[in-house]
């Protein structure tokens, strides 16, 4: 057997960590692109499970979001989880990592960790975008179909998408104050009357705006960073996407960023009015069980 100096064994774990993750993700739009234009980020989630009981749990099950894609802003590249897992797929390219216990000891705790790789774009370039239907209809906190959601909205009609967007932008910016977090959703007619809410208000308020006047808009979920970054949970922000000139554009009246660079907007999940996974209307995870989890510890 041969046996490595300090140096050696140092230098072999810098090459084991450069190994590709567990498991790599290919294709998508990003093949053609120039490594310039591509910002990558990587992402700790770090999870912890729980069971409370003085019995033993079987058949436990979690599921949580990873980073969305291929779409015409980011994909997920890789993924590394430190316990057996599944990464499940859905029609709106959401990732989703599965984990399964089938025993769960009774007051034990398991620690989980989970990594993965995403690629950005830095720009957004105008494209075909299809299913615009989905994202014209009212839904629950997101009331576009309101009487004073409609009033107000047709106060900022302009001449075309995008300006008509750009006010919106600016009035929900003007007209909203922060409240800081708020755990429940209250939506956008609450936004409305009591012109205050959280990031999930504003970004609620400025899609039913949009919907109002006929533009397609949604509500996005995840992190903003320009770096590498362990996931908490009092990090997770939401903001709107508006399509206007052939793309998505992020609007993020709660930070102020107009037609922010999707590099630095890492989209968990897209907000659909109907269930289309297995995590629901779960804005971050879902538990099937008993067990507790903890996310970011």
């Amino acid at each position: 057997m041969r046996h490595l100096s300090s140096p050696g064994r140092r230098r072999l774990l810098r090459q084991a960590l450069a190994v590709p993750l567990t498991t790599r993700l290919a294709g998508g739009p990003f093949a053609a692109l120039a490594e310039s234009t591509v910002w990558h980020r990587r992402m700790r989630l770090n999870l912890g499970f729980r069971n409370p009981h003085a019995y033993r749990l079987s058949a436990q099950r979690f599921w949580c979001y990873l980073p969305v894609g291929p779409t015409a802003t980011q994909r997920l590249t890789a993924v590394q989880v430190s316990t057996e897992y599944r990464l499940l797929q859905d029609r709106l390219a959401h990732n989703i990592l599965e984990l399964g216990f089938d025993s769960f000891s009774a007051y034990a705790h398991k620690q989980i960790h989970v990594t993965c790789e995403a690629e950005l774009r830095a720009t957004v370039e105008a494209g075909s975008v299809a299913g615009n239907e989905d994202w014209l209809r009212p839904e629950a906190y997101v009331e576009s179909d309101d009487p004073a959601i409609r009033q107000q909205a047709e106060t900022l009609r302009r001449e075309s998408p995008a300006a008509s967007a750009r006010a919106i932008y600016d009035w929900v910016r003007s007209n909203l104050t922060y409240a800081g977090y708020i755990a429940p959703d209250l939506g956008a007619r609450y936004a409305l009357e009591a012109r205050r809410g959280d990031c999930t208000e504003f970004a609620g308020l400025v899609v039913a705006l949009a919907r109002a006047l006929g533009i397609p808009a949604r509500v996005i979920g995840g992190y903003v960073t320009e770096q590498d970054l362990v996931l908490r949970a009092n990090a997770y922000h939401n903001w709107a996407e508006i399509l206007f000139d052939g793309a998505w554009r992020i609007l993020d009246a709660q930070k102020g960023n107009w037609c922010a660079s999707p590099q630095i907007y890492v989209g968990f999940r897209i907000h659909h009015h109907d269930p289309v996974n297995v995590l629901g209307t779960a804005h971050r995870y879902r538990i099937e069980g008993e067990i507790l989890v903890e996310i970011g510890t």
